[in-house]
């Protein structure tokens, strides 16, 4: 058994089937103890994460990261690695309603972007100092406050542009 590595453009391939040709470099085996939703999941949420987290920016103790969608799949995986290096993470959801889900996937902060001042927050959490990574796959109106509160040294990833007709120019 095989799982499809998101390692090429989603309109390049047909991978909508039950069978499908595709690049060697974009397969690996998995392990026989998942199934084959467990193996998807685990894929794309967490190489995505993986690849900003470790590769480019490389997240380390002390470091703030701001999550953008914080309860998809992509912001939990992100929760559990910036928590694993040793990051604080400051969740981005719409509202607040979804906030005790944050903490209980271990959260440090949920800020809501239709609900909160999200400079001033950012700045009372990180103390004046900035968030070190913005990992965000929304863009928009608030992808330009985002990068207002980022440190001198900072890394912001626009990893999906759901918005990106209202995304700044960066």
């Amino acid at each position: 058994m095989v799982s499809v590595i998101p390692s090429f453009l989603l309109t390049q391939y047909g991978t909508y089937a039950e069978v499908a040709n595709l690049p060697a470099h974009s397969v690996v085996k998995h392990p026989k103890n998942l199934s084959f939703e467990e193996a998807a999941a685990s894929w794309m949420a967490f190489v995505t994460v993986y690849g900003a987290f470790v590769e480019l920016y490389q997240v380390k103790a002390g470091d703030f990261v701001v999550l953008g969608a914080a309860t998809s799949s992509v912001g939990l995986a992100a929760i559990q690695f910036a928590k694993m290096l040793g990051a604080s993470t400051i969740t981005l959801t719409r509202s607040h309603t979804k906030g005790d889900i944050l903490v209980e996937k271990g959260a440090d902060f949920v800020l809501a972007t239709q609900e909160d001042d999200l400079s001033a927050r950012l700045k009372e959490i990180t103390n004046g100092r900035g968030v070190n990574l913005v990992f965000d796959p929304v863009g928009g109106p608030v992808a330009n406050t985002l990068v207002k509160a980022m440190a001198d040294d900072a890394y912001y990833n626009l990893y999906g542009a759901l918005k990106p007709d209202d995304s700044p120019s960066l």
